[in-house]
């Protein structure tokens, strides 16, 4: 054990609040003369660990990293097991682990007692391992893995204890892509939580609307024909009034990516929220305008507002006034479009899904279809098994999404 993961140890000993910086420091060698290389990290014992050890009458050290190529990782240990004992001495906290290990040589044979909670009951079992004399020579010295985990804070839901093959991904931060249902009546169709239900549909594809039956939130695709452009911001007013059964007090309508508009409204009943429009010719002197409508409860719009809004973005109407399909554009976000559009067939919905990287969400889905949104700020990984990019947990493994939304 290195002098400073023996520090790392200690530290970590003292509270279980502590913000940390996983760096690789196993490298370096103790300045001691002849110390032994293990190549196990350890951490303070979590509630969950305890609660998951019967068999654990005092105190432990919690695995939190195994050095690969190292004696430990040889001997099998894994992150999630929990050391009670180094050569039949109790171990009674983190520290005192390290304290003991900082002590031993070289090529020293030391016998561990632990807890395997992953592949066995939790009874205490032992392991002999001979200590190296430095660490690998392949170890990457001060690498973080990935960047995302800088000061994360100490608390690993699920804990690490779990000892599953996940766990350590898991420990490296928090991925969690919302899920999504396929919703569809006549001839529309959106992605939204399985708590929505299709609130509206006309018959026509002019219109679909669904809400979400926990927070009452409202997303709304409409067209309508309007005779000049002057006309085009009170009928985006009055599509507002008409679905989401509310006076919409309306700001100025601002400039959108591409030739599309937004304007934020509020109401005195509570509700808030946006409308992204889009117009365009139809026949000799007309107009069709398309909008997406988010209404939220005004408590909580900076929360819902994204997730409705992304809902509303989803909505593919075959209407008798549809957009014709379009190439895909570059500027737009891979993560807000279809599958279908990122191989330059897109239609009206595809661009308007554009507004998703000014609410920071977008769409991903698996090999078998399945659609999730997720949050670009928090949902992507630096690194992963595949690259960088999105995962979700599917038994033991990893699996990397795509972007962009079925079809």
């Amino acid at each position: 054990m290195s002098r400073h993961l023996a520090i790392v140890a200690a530290l970590l000993a003292a509270t279980t609040a502590a913000a940390f910086l996983i760096a690789d420091l196993a490298g370096e060698r103790s300045p001691r003369r002849g110390a032994g290389f293990l190549g196990l990290e350890f951490a303070p014992l979590t509630r969950a660990a305890q609660a998951r050890a019967p068999y654990l009458t005092s105190g432990g050290a919690l695995i939190v990293k195994v050095v690969p190529k190292s004696p430990a990782a040889e001997a099998r240990f894994v992150a999630g097991e929990i050391v009670t004992a180094i050569d039949s001495k109790p171990v009674s906290s983190a520290g005192e682990a390290a304290e003991m290990l900082k002590t031993k040589n070289a090529r020293d044979r030391v016998s561990l007692t632990f807890l395997n909670l992953a592949r066995g009951d939790g009874r205490p079992r032992n392991a002999s391992v001979v200590l190296a004399d430095a660490p690998p020579l392949n170890r990457k010295v001060y690498t973080v893995e990935p960047p995302r985990t800088l000061a994360r804070e100490w608390d690993f839901e699920p804990s690490m204890a779990a000892g599953a093959s996940w766990s350590k991904k898991i420990a490296r931060g928090a991925v969690r892509p919302l899920a999504l249902n396929l919703f569809s009546r006549g001839r529309c169709s959106a992605l939204a939580p399985e708590d929505w239900n299709v609130l509206e549909a006309a018959p026509d594809g002019m219109a679909f609307q669904l809400v979400s039956s926990a927070q009452g939130t409202r997303a709304i695709f409409a067209t309508v024909s309007v005779s000049s452009r002057t006309r085009v911001q009170s009928a985006v007013e009055d599509a507002i009034a008409k679905f989401a059964r509310i006076t919409p007090q309306a700001g100025p309508a601002l400039t959108a990516d591409g030739d599309y508009r937004v304007i934020d409204f509020g109401s005195s009943n509570g509700y808030a929220g946006f409308a992204l429009y889009h117009v365009r010719p139809h026949g000799m002197t007309g107009l069709v305008v398309s909008v997406w409508i988010a209404a939220v409860p005004a408590s909580n719009v900076a929360g819902l507002a994204p997730l409705a809004g992304a809902v509303a973005l989803s909505i593919r109407c075959n209407g008798a006034l549809a957009d014709r399909h379009r190439p895909f554009d570059e500027a737009i976000a891979a993560t807000s479009v279809s599958e279908r559009c990122l191989k330059n067939d897109c239609d009206e919905t595809d661009f308007a899904g554009a507004y998703n990287a000014e609410m920071h969400t977008g769409y991903v889905h698996g090999p078998n279809a399945d659609n999730f949104l997720i949050d670009p700020r928090k949902d992507i990984w630096a690194t992963g098994p595949n690259g960088p990019g999105t995962y979700r947990q599917v038994g033991g493994t990893l699996e990397k999404l795509e972007p962009g939304r079925t079809n």
